[in-house]
């Protein structure tokens, strides 16, 4: 008797040709078969791999046509490390389910893009599972986004209509981001009848959200005004009420478009002062709020005069919160915010912190901003007036775990990422709390008097021009393979240090160049051998001749000329332009031997081959192609140059590049900064790294050696690596255990290159 398994084809989806793929729901794998040709999901959700493999023998077919239960098993067991629709098998969790039905919420209710991120998985596999849901409403959406070139033709409505509610695409003209997401809605809310099996465990609560939500119409802020206590200082109005009073600078301001106007949307509008002890923006009206009353989150706050919060405000869902709109003065002690726009037209003062997290608030200051700590992570500030803090921080990448907690708390910072690449961050759920014990987050001391920046060791014991420090300046291992030089720019000198044979005795000599090419003068030293003159009582007395050395001085006054005149010196005695020149140009030299070797003892040359050599970097074999040079590890983007020798018989030296983005408080733009690390052979036979570094990766310009440069740039250029060699190591350790890159699994050549070498299943 034949066996008949106890699943069935979905939305009767029988006889289809197809394969197995694996979804990760909730931690639990189930396994589902998937039709390639019409992108349809044709089976319900099955546990057990004996199972699939029954449904797939008795209701699908192989590309050769019906395949029976064994060797279908074959391919459910693959499934589980490799797919063959999505670069890798599915994962769903709750929180991605629970952010498409908040996603809607949000763009329907607030009529601007959603702040909550929708994982591609699930839209896939929404449409997958139902097919083209488009009512007629969000077909014709997105027709008209088609004719104004705001969508392609080969897109898809579902897709389209979740990318303008993010924000990604723009919302056609006359349409909002409210019509697009209650069209979505309705078209969603329409699937509660499907018959799609257990995959209503995936979408229903989803499903019931939009239908139960379209039923239910927003309250009115009357109705609002009714659950709420009567000693309230605020007047609960719609948008309407209030849309002349907003500031245009403020985004809550949309008096150019008047069809984009949320105006049944709840704002809080208190006409004059406010004054509180604290003010909680993801949930203002909780304090004045009847117990058995639904929560309301209203859209913005908008105060007309002046703002005084006693201790703290805060918002802990930086996704979504309450907007504050202060036309006067904000005073607080502390804000710990993230979510909404804080606009503020006069003056911000904030006694201890001011913490901005994440790229779905944002802080406008029309006046002055005070604060003793200033930290903006993923945030945008935008502050008009003159800025007065203790400390500012804009990426907290730029600070490891210690110098963290010389500025706040123990308590309030936490490692999120281990060892070999520790990533730290702030936790506001305990900055909180420690507020509400009456503490402060801050270490006031410590950012009053801060420790004194990190200078990097000398190499010499003093300053002198002598002999031992002129050879330790030209000493091979500063100077690279197949020179005899090495020129650099500092401060507007030309300098130039050289250590080689002369041509007529072959005399070893050591020799620096200064060139000031503004002011048209330059100076020389070389310095040779020497031995003293010997009399015939040294030759009675048998003793040898006292070798030294003695040092040749030049000048020139006329660098411009094509013949530029060098004149000896004799003596010691220079005039005060030369002098200057002399004095500059030394001490420019002795930083640049420190820089030089200072680096190239805290990366190690054979640390930078090992990295090159890691299995992760082998399929970026093209440095001059931005698709294959590199990919992204961590929050630092990693491109590779091996060595080798060019059509024109060049030798190309071995580069390590590290990039990361970064956020240019001047520019208030986010531009991609690298460092590189090559290696480099020098004199004495062995392999040393050199660090150059280039502000914006799309500027016109090259990059700059930091062993000129030293300083904070390079002790940060060194930090870097070691953080970003650490993600690397920690990528390829992942990848050798058969996980693949995340940032790396859209790039075929790199995938194909792991599973060909065995690191990834086929």
């Amino acid at each position: 008797m034949p066996f008949f398994p106890p699943h069935t084809p979905i939305l009767e989806r029988f006889n289809a040709m197809g394969h197995i793929e694996s979804l990760l729901l909730d931690g639990q794998r189930h396994f589902f078969g998937h039709d390639p040709l019409t992108d349809r999901i044709v089976s319900p959700l099955i546990q057990d791999p004996s199972e699939m493999a029954e449904f797939a023998a008795q209701w699908m077919r192989g590309h050769a046509g019906p395949r029976d239960a064994a060797s279908w098993l074959t391919d459910i067991h693959a499934a589980t490390t490799r797919s063959r629709r999505w670069p890798t098998p599915l994962v769903v969790e709750e929180r991605d389910r629970m952010a498409v039905e908040m996603a809607l919420r949000m763009a329907a209710q607030h009529d601007i893009p959603s702040p909550f991120d929708v994982q591609d998985n699930v839209v896939d596999l929404l449409h997958a599972v139902y097919g083209d849901i488009a009512d007629g409403r969000l077909q014709a959406m997105f027709d008209w986004a088609v004719a104004l070139d705001q969508a392609g033709e080969d897109d898809e409505p579902l897709g389209w209509a979740f990318d303008v509610i993010h924000g990604v695409r723009p919302a056609p003209v006359t349409l909002s981001h409210r019509d697009v997401a209650e069209a979505l809605r309705h078209c969603m809310g329409s699937l509660a009848d499907a018959d799609v099996g257990n995959w209503i465990s995936v979408f229903g609560a989803i499903i019931r959200s939009c239908d139960a939500i379209a039923a239910t119409p927003f309250p009115t802020p009357a109705q609002v005004s009714q659950t709420l206590a009567a000693d309230r200082p605020f007047e609960v109005v719609g948008y309407a009420d209030v849309v002349n009073k907003v500031p245009e600078t403020s985004l809550f301001h949309r008096a150019d478009d008047e069809s984009l106007r949320p105006d049944q949307q709840i704002v809080l509008l208190i006409d004059g002062d406010l004054h509180l002890d604290r003010l909680d923006l993801d949930d203002p009206l909780a304090r004045w709020r009847q117990p058995d009353a639904d929560v309301v989150l209203p859209w913005f706050i908008l105060v007309t005069g002046n703002v005084v919060i006693e201790q703290h405000l805060w918002s802990l869902e930086t996704d979504g919160a309450c907007g504050l709109v202060v036309l006067g003065h904000l005073t607080a002690r502390n804000a710990i915010v993230g979510g909404q726009q804080i606009h503020v037209g006069g003056n911000l003062t904030i006694e201890e912190l001011y913490w901005g997290d994440y790229n779905h608030g944002c802080l406008y200051v029309e006046g002055d901003t005070t604060a003793a700590l200033l930290i903006q992570t993923d945030y945008h500030m935008d502050l008009v007036g003159k800025v007065s803090c203790l400390k500012r921080v804009d990426d907290l990448d730029e600070l490891d775990g210690d110098e963290l907690m010389k500025m706040i708390a123990t308590d309030c910072v936490m490692q999120a990422e281990p060892e070999p690449a520790p990533e730290w961050s702030l936790n506001a759920t305990a900055m909180l709390e420690r507020l509400e014990a009456g503490h402060s987050v801050i270490c006031r001391d410590a950012l009053e008097h801060p420790d004194p920046p990190f200078t990097i060791p000398s190499l010499f014991a003093d300053a002198n021009v002598s002999p031992e420090n002129f050879l330790r300046l030209s000493d091979p291992d500063l100077l690279p393979e197949g020179s005899c030089l090495h020129s650099f720019q500092r401060d507007g000198l030309d300098l130039t240090v050289m250590a080689y044979l002369s041509e007529e005795h072959r005399i070893p000599r050591r020799a620096i160049l200064i060139k000031d090419i503004a002011r048209n003068i330059g100076v020389s030293f070389t310095q040779e051998p020497a031995t003293a003159p010997w009399s015939w009582r040294d030759v009675v007395s048998l003793r040898r001749p006292q070798r030294g050395w003695v040092l040749l001085k030049a000048t020139c006054d006329n660098l411009d000329t094509p013949d530029a005149d060098w004149v000896a010196v004799d003596g010691v005695t220079f005039t005060p332009a030369y002098t200057a020149l002399i004095l500059k140009g030394w001490a420019a030299f002795l930083e640049w031997a420190s820089y030089r070797h200072w680096a190239a003892c805290q990366i190690p040359a054979d640390r930078v081959r090992g990295l090159l050599a890691l299995p992760v970097a082998a399929p970026y074999d093209d440095y001059t192609d931005s698709d294959r040079n590199g990919l992204w590890v961590g929050s630092f983007h990693a491109a590779f140059r091996q060595q080798r020798i060019g059509a024109d018989g060049e030798v190309h030296h071995p580069i390590l590049r590290f990039s990361r983005s970064r956020y240019c408080r001047d520019s208030d733009q986010h531009t991609m900064e690298s460092f590189y690390y090559d290696l480099e052979r020098c004199q004495d036979g062995q392999e040393r790294v050199r660090v150059r570094h280039l502000a914006d990766q799309d500027s016109e310009q090259a990059a700059i050696p930091l062993d000129a440069e030293g300083g904070p740039r390079l002790v940060e250029a060194v930090r870097l690596f070691h953080r970003a060699a650490g993600y690397l190591e920690k990528v390829n350790a992942a990848l050798l255990e058969g996980t693949p890159p995340f940032h790396a699994t859209d790039d075929a050549f790199a995938m194909r290159h792991w599973r060909d070498r065995g690191y990834l299943p086929r």
